[in-house]
């Protein structure tokens, strides 16, 4: 920065917000501070990245009271909380078991919209944070505010990254019993903890319950999702059974199909006839990849170099 004012070159506020947050990670608190002033001093008015830039720091810190500090200077100064703001403070106030105050920022975010919600749900479930979520939901409801389905689908989903997929399942249900009805996002996501959980069985019926009482047409990330899981479980001839299904209902496979499908089958048994038969749905279905075709090849050609001894599963 003194580089570029020896220059003529006047820093922005990207440039502040870099440094402040480059000193930070490195643990170089005091300097941090320092060039928040000097931000300042030089009439660059800090914005809701500089605050969360320090809110974060203090936060990974453990120091919830340095947070609200920082919380009331971006108050004092007219600046304008954004979702990450929101999500930063309240994880502090649940991680420090301070849900009073918690509750109270999540009534000064309930001025805004649903949709700051849902982000704040989305980004404590993408930091692993699913507990902290699920409390901003149960606040949501106290507060007369209605989930939509995005909210049920993302918290659904953070659940099932979490393993907690009979939690998943179960809100769900209680997203239905408040009126919300399942959508196509709904079912994948529920198929998919299922199937990363080994419960291919179940999630065999959550695709038969989409298909019937759901009122749901699958997509392909559906297929994508069940055939995957299937394959990985070596129920490969349930597996062509879909794909079937798929093909009749004109769901066009794609690439991220195909890879997926020919990742999961590699080391299965009879890896020969398997190859065969989705060389020859490649032909039928959708032109696909050179990449996909030559996996295929090389898993054909290996399991001709050493055949597997191993019974199949269906």
């Amino acid at each position: 920065v003194d580089v570029m004012l020896s220059k003529n070159c006047k820093p922005d506020v990207v440039t502040y917000n870099t440094l402040i947050s480059s000193l930070y990670r490195a643990g170089r608190m005091d300097e941090a501070f320092e060039a928040v002033k000097a931000m300042s001093g030089k009439g660059r008015s800090a914005n809701a990245v500089t605050f969360n830039i320090r809110i974060d720091t203090f936060n990974k810190l453990g120091d919830v009271d340095s947070c609200l500090m920082i919380w009331e200077d971006m108050k004092n100064i007219a600046c304008e909380p954004d979702k990450y703001t929101y999500t930063i403070l309240i994880g502090a106030l649940c991680k420090a078991t301070r849900l009073e105050e918690a509750s109270r920022m999540l009534d000064e975010m309930i001025k805004s919209s649903i949709a700051t919600y849902n982000s704040s749900i989305d980004l404590l479930c993408e930091a692993n944070n699913v507990d902290e979520a699920c409390w901003i939901m149960s606040e949501m409801l106290r507060k007369g505010c209605n989930p939509d389905v995005v909210t049920y689908n993302t918290l659904s989903n953070g659940l099932c990254r979490a393993g907690r997929v009979d939690e998943a399942i179960a809100l769900v249900d209680m997203m239905e019993e408040r009126g919300c009805a399942r959508n196509v996002a709904t079912y994948n996501i529920l198929i998919g903890g299922l199937c990363t959980v080994g419960k291919v069985d179940e999630a065999c019926e959550m695709y038969i319950d989409m298909t019937g009482n759901g009122g749901c047409n699958p997509n392909i990330v559906s297929y994508t999702i069940l055939i995957g899981g299937l394959c990985r479980a070596a129920k490969i001839s349930k597996a062509f059974e879909i794909l079937d299904e798929m093909i009749g209902n004109d769901c066009v496979p794609d690439d991220i199909f195909y890879a997926t499908f020919v990742h999961a089958l590699e080391g299965s048994d009879k890896m020969d006839t398997v190859c065969l038969i989705l060389a020859d749905k490649l032909r039928e279905g959708c032109d696909s990849s050179v990449k996909i075709y030559k996996k295929l090849l090389d898993l054909y050609n290996n399991t001709i170099d050493a055949p597997s001894q191993r019974s199949e599963s269906y």
